[in-house]
This record gives C-alpha cells, sequence and structure tokens, in this order.
C-alpha cells in the first residue's frame, strides 16, 4: 500500500495537469481524507481539521491543476505534521 501511494503521489506531482478525479480521490484516501459530494458535483475532502473543496472538472475529465496542487500542499503538511511528532 505504502508503493501504491508513492507511485501515485509521484505521477501526480510530476504532471498534476493530467489528474483525473479518481487518480485524486485514491490518493486523498490513501493519505487519510475521507469525501464526499457537495453542491454542483465538488468534492469535499475532509481531514481531522483540514477541509479542501476540488471544483468538478468540465468539459474535460481532469482536475485543474490549481486544485491539484492545492491537494498536494495539504498532503505535504500532513506528512511534515506526522515527523514532527
Amino acid at each position: 500500500m505504502v508503493e501504491k501511494y508513492r507511485k501515485l503521489l509521484s505521477q501526480v506531482k510530476e504532471n498534476p495537469k493530467n489528474v483525473t478525479v479518481t487518480e485524486l480521490i485514491k490518493l486523498m484516501e490513501l493519505i487519510g481524507f475521507s469525501f464526499r459530494r457537495g453542491s454542483k458535483n465538488h468534492y469535499i475532502f475532509y481531514y481531522q481539521s483540514k477541509t479542501i473543496c476540488v471544483a468538478p472538472p468540465h468539459p474535460g475529465k481532469h482536475i485543474k491543476p490549481v486544485y491539484v496542487k492545492e491537494c498536494l500542499k495539504a498532503i505535504e503538511e500532513i506528512i511534515n505534521h506526522g515527523k514532527k511528532e
């Protein structure tokens, strides 16, 4: 499972313009986020007190890089916070 996470994280970091909704959900769940669909099919990810809202892709199937980068930043914060404890 750790290897899956590292491989997916590496792919997302290398090419944030080419990330699908499914890939982003899988990555966020592997780190410990849960998610639900909000209004207008927005995806809302939760991890403890952290909340991230991702707008649905349109018209293509890829998430906008700005949302991917926001998720990557949250993942890094969680990883770095875990190393401090």
